[in-house]
């Protein structure tokens, strides 16, 4: 992704803004030039539960040509990176999510050394490595109904809403830069007569499987109620530019017999 930070943080404010109940925070990132081409970068900050979760931590920078980026998460994780910019001078994002746990509640420290990544802030600030914590602060705009959620004693396995993470990278959609996940939701279970009926056609064919079997198929588990998700992604007709898209009908909030 080779997307400006001026480029980055305008379309974020969009996206934020049709999805009020995530904010990004973003956070100075020293530097210190290395000798020879390179730079050392250093972020602390505090990440408190009950104030932050995060969804998303991104470290973004310029990178000359191929490199290597050797970070230190916390106090004992390490991870190298290779950086490639085949066409000259390009920002690189670098996802630091998946190392980041156990941060709540206490110091996060990252140091980076990466060779050939550009420094040019006294230049041009919009230049300059920026941490980014993309964070929300409840999981839906719609809640979940809470009558149609499976609770841990359903020993019946009735009709109800199973949570499902799904985090876009693990699904191949890489050009997706928000939401990093989100509780997909689905239904499963059996549907008895009456029961968390979605219709009152549902409610008749179940009645009528109650009767005879052989009449009507009984009334199967399925989504009610839907909510549509907008996503932060990269343009397709030009990989410089973010924009933002909504699919309808991508969360599951409510299940029904249907």
């Amino acid at each position: 992704m080779n997307v400006s930070q001026e480029e980055y943080d305008r379309m974020h404010k969009i996206y934020l803004k049709r999805n009020p109940t995530m904010s990004m925070h973003t956070f100075p990132v020293g530097v210190k030039i290395l000798r020879g081409e390179g730079v050392r970068l250093e972020v602390r900050l505090v990440l408190k539960e009950a104030a932050l979760r995060p969804v998303k931590v991104t470290l973004r920078m310029l990178v000359r040509s191929n490199g290597t980026l050797r970070l230190m998460v916390g106090r004992s994780q390490s991870v190298a990176l290779a950086l490639l910019a085949p066409y000259g001078p390009r920002w690189a994002d670098i996802d630091l999510t998946p190392h980041m746990h156990q941060t709540y509640n206490q110091t996060f420290l990252l140091l980076a050394e990466c060779q050939h990544c550009i420094h040019a802030g006294h230049q041009d600030p919009l230049l300059e490595p920026v941490l980014t914590v993309l964070s929300e602060h409840s999981r839906q705009k719609r809640s979940i109904d809470a009558n149609t959620a499976c609770e841990k004693d359903n020993h019946r396995k009735r009709c109800c809403r199973v949570p499902l993470e799904i985090v876009f990278k693990d699904v191949g959609f890489n050009f997706i830069i928000a939401p990093y996940k989100f509780d997909a939701g689905y239904c499963q279970g059996r549907c008895p007569p009456r029961f968390n009926v979605a219709s009152h056609h549902a409610l008749l064919q179940g009645l009528l499987w109650k009767i005879d079997h052989s009449l009507v198929p009984r009334p199967c588990c399925a989504p009610h109620v839907l909510q549509d998700l907008d996503f932060l992604h990269l343009d397709e007709n030009d990989p410089s530019k973010l924009k933002v898209t909504t699919w309808t009908n991508m969360t599951v909030l409510e299940c029904g017999c249907s």
